[in-house]
């Protein structure tokens, strides 16, 4: 029954049809709608994972999805996952409210674009969608306390930025590069009214002999200026240093490394969990990381034997077939408990 139920999966109603046939021949009316939940539940999640072209439910969102997966990395891929979870949601609120005419005045609906257009300016990929009117679009914005977008002027800064933003950039190191950038950009602002101050100055300077007395405070503040505009310069070249090092080394200081594990990690975050619950998730995705390290070196060690086999290199038949199935073990709980961790954040999904 359930291998025809993953055959429907882009037939809902279909499904929905088999399922209620099912259960009314099977079961008392108690525990119809609990079984219809919980079986829809777990195959709505399978199908998921069967059309993996199309994750979500909503066109427009999906068309994002695919585009984000020709531009953008692993980890920044994640978090685009993640915030198009919520999306989709968003949309599918939009269609309903639409339908049964309860958005006249299109307040609701102005908003979910705005939204949109955030995650498109956050992932660098309005420019794909030209042909969408997502107005109100505020730039960039990596922290929700309000801060104003960034304004780069700087074009290697601006090169640095969409560097970053298909590079698997997480949420947090975009934050940290839009902090880092900002302290650049006023440094680069500093030294420009430096600059100005100093050009000032010499359209001042008479150089007639009758006036050179005349002109000592000018000739020592330009001083003054010439200095403070070297050491101003010094600090904008470290700073774009330090900026260039950070989008170079991309991930140093992301909690997990693991792509499925950084994953569940970026819904998680989206899942609109409390502190409790977070960091309960944020411990068990460590455990599981590590459960992922132990199980890959057991399948590297498989493969070291098997080399060595080749090579034509001794190899105890009993220690091959035993480290074997101690990676296959280990694969298996790695496996199990990747399952119960995506089923389990993708209920708070499902609560939201």
């Amino acid at each position: 029954m359930v291998f025809e139920m993953l055959t429907m999966c882009i037939k809902p109603m279909s499904f929905l049809n088999l399922l209620r046939r099912t259960i009314h021949t099977t079961m008392n009316t108690t525990w119809k709608f609990a079984t219809i939940f919980q079986i829809y539940f777990l195959v709505s999640v399978l199908c998921t994972d069967l059309k993996k072209e199309n994750p979500f439910r909503m066109s427009k969102v999906n068309a994002v999805w695919h585009k984000g997966q020709k531009v953008l990395k692993e980890k920044r891929l994640s978090d685009l996952y993640a915030d198009l979870q919520v999306q989709d949601r968003r949309e599918v609120d939009l269609k309903l409210r639409k339908t049964e005419g309860v958005d006249n005045e299109g307040l609701f609906e102005a908003q979910v674009r705005k939204e949109m257009a955030v995650i498109l300016d956050r992932y660098g990929l309005t420019r794909h969608f030209p042909g969408e009117n997502y107005s109100g679009s505020p730039g960039y914005q990596p922290n929700e306390n309000g801060s104003l977008p960034l304004n780069i002027r700087d074009n290697r800064l601006k090169d640095l930025l969409n560097k970053a933003q298909i590079e698997g950039f997480s949420d947090a190191e975009m934050s940290l590069l839009h902090e880092e950038m900002h302290h650049h950009q006023e440094k680069m602002d500093e030294y420009e009214q430096l600059r100005a101050e100093y050009e000032q100055l010499e359209g001042k300077i008479d150089n007639s002999v009758e006036n050179i007395d005349d002109q000592t405070d000018t000739y020592a503040r330009m001083s003054d200026v010439k200095k403070e505009m070297k050491a101003k310069h010094k600090e904008v070249q470290e700073s774009l240093k330090t900026t260039e090092d950070r989008v170079k080394n991309p991930g140093v200081h992301e909690i997990f490394q693991d792509p499925r594990v950084y994953h569940l990690w970026a819904l998680a975050q989206k899942a609109e969990m409390d502190e409790n619950e977070l960091s309960s998730i944020k411990t068990e995705l460590e455990h599981f990381e590590r459960r992922i390290k132990k199980a890959e070196y057991m399948s590297g060690k498989v493969r070291s034997l098997e080399e060595k086999l080749q090579s034509g290199q001794d190899v105890n038949p009993a220690d091959q077939a035993s480290w074997r199935e101690k990676a296959d073990f280990q694969n298996r709980k790695v496996e199990k408990y990747h399952n119960d961790l995506k089923l389990r954040i993708q209920r708070k999904f499902d609560e939201l």
